[in-house]
């Protein structure tokens, strides 16, 4: 219940930042309202990397900044024994991870929660898990056969191909759509 409500306070506050936007413009392009909010940041020239693939490891920073979390604090985050994980390889993501797993968001792909496959894309699913998750939704994201059923009933993959390669794009959608 926390969370849904924290959640709901950030949601409120970007939005209502930005109500003025909305009404001067029908259509509201998700990664660049993202990008506005601080959540979605590009590369060195600016170039959001829409068609990229989303990778797992990055899932967690760009949650970092939706759930509106003092992103100097989460670099740094440290609990005793997290992350569990064995297969990171970059030491920059180190806080993030043990935030997120500390938070729920995130649990490893094994049994033993030491894999959490750093390196990989991540798919609709991954991402529609992580947000059911950071929506207070943990019941529901524990199905998995039924995420994204769940997923596209509460509308998080409107305007999203659940079958083809999850991009940056796919992950800005599911967030606006979240919001």
């Amino acid at each position: 219940m926390k969370r849904r409500l924290s959640l709901l306070l950030a949601v409120v506050m970007v939005l209502g930042s930005f109500s003025f936007a909305f009404a001067a413009n029908d259509e509201i392009k998700p990664a660049e309202f993202l990008e506005e909010q601080g959540i979605l940041e590009g590369d060195t020239e600016g170039d959001l990397m829409l068609d990229k693939p989303l990778l797992r490891r990055d899932s967690v920073v760009l949650l970092s900044r939706l759930m509106k979390a003092d992103e100097d604090e989460v670099k740094v985050f440290k609990k005793e024994g997290l992350p569990t994980f064995k297969d990171i390889t970059d030491n920059h993501y180190v806080g993030y991870l043990a935030w997120a797993q500390s938070e729920g968001y995130i649990i490893g792909k094994d049994e033993k929660g030491e894999k959490f496959g750093f390196n990989d894309n991540l798919t609709a699913k991954e991402y529609s898990t992580i947000l059911l998750r950071a929506l207070d939704y943990g019941e529901e994201a524990k199905k998995q056969d039924k995420v994204l059923e769940t997923a596209e009933k509460m509308g998080l993959l409107k305007d999203v191909d659940k079958e083809a390669e999850f991009t940056r794009k796919d992950m800005a959608q599911m967030t606006f759509n979240a919001l």
